[in-house]
């Protein structure tokens, strides 16, 4: 698989180098020619840690002049252009190779000043066309989702997508094959949580307002008994008169043996059982 670039959350990258280390003066400089241009010439090397953790292994000057500008700018400044390696990616010497030799390279090279310009110029067009290509892929990311605006649509995206996942997976090897499956596996498991979390809060009942049927339907999905469904209605009824506030504290009295307010059979098992079904 070639290496690719991606754009990352600035807030989920760490460095293991001290900001201390850079000048603040040279942090500020670039982090406003960042936001100025809107990303950086040098793409960080990062290393993928899990789902949204990364390492800095090369570029720690441009990540804190990357976390500089988003703190002057949340917007501009919230992605940046990056190389991610995986967790344990067989190409990961290779690419720390590379950065020493191009380092070793940038400390002992003395080009005459007309060669040096010469590769100025093309190192300049090089960034400038690297630059065009980020910018087109975020136009291409901000199209893409412009286009998910229902449940269809979305549903038509990622059949594509895993479409395409499949094609990708059978071009390689068996190895890369199964660690490119099991990331997908776990990028859509946490997207099948945050919509199943969703759903939950979506099925929740005001309890402000909900009749008795309804809370009795709601909380026998928890495994609620009919003595625990009568407590927990007794309890709503008591705190929703007109003289009493219907608040998770008041409830909690309800639950006290040794309190006034306190309602037979409501106890701690109920209480918690209403917070997950209703809210106030």
């Amino acid at each position: 698989m070639l290496l690719a670039q991606s754009f990352v959350p600035v807030v989920q990258i760490t460095s293991n180098i001290p900001r201390s280390n850079f000048s603040e003066q040279k942090i500020q400089l670039y982090a406003q020619l960042i936001l100025e241009s809107e990303g950086t010439i040098k793409p960080l090397v990062l290393r993928s840690l899990n789902l949204e953790s990364y390492e800095v292994i090369d570029g720690h000057l441009e990540y804190y002049a990357a976390a500089r500008a988003r703190e002057i700018d949340l917007k501009k400044g919230e992605m940046i252009g990056a190389f991610v390696i995986e967790i344990k990616d067989e190409k990961e010497d290779a690419i720390k190779k590379q950065i020493k030799l191009l380092r070793n390279s940038q400390s002992t090279s003395h080009p005459d000043p007309k060669s040096s310009e010469s590769e100025n110029i093309h190192e300049i067009k090089t960034s400038l066309q690297s630059f065009q290509s980020q910018i087109e892929s975020l136009v291409n990311q901000v199209d893409r989702l412009n286009k998910l605006n229902t449940p269809k649509d979305i549903r038509d995206t990622l059949k594509q997508q895993l479409e395409i996942l499949d094609a990708e997976s059978q071009q390689r090897t068996k190895e890369e094959a199964l660690k490119l499956l099991w990331k997908t596996q776990a990028d859509l498991k946490q997207h099948e949580t945050a919509i199943n979390e969703r759903i939950f809060e979506l099925t929740k009942i005001n309890l402000l307002t909900t009749s008795k049927d309804e809370l009795e339907r709601a909380i026998k999905q928890l495994g609620a008994n009919k003595t625990a469904i009568d407590a927990s209605w007794k309890a709503l009824e008591y705190w929703r008169k007109l003289d009493r506030q219907l608040t998770w504290d008041n409830l909690k009295k309800s639950v006290d043996n040794k309190s006034e307010h306190n309602i037979p059979d409501f106890g701690k098992s109920g209480y918690e059982k209403l917070t997950k079904i209703g809210y106030l």
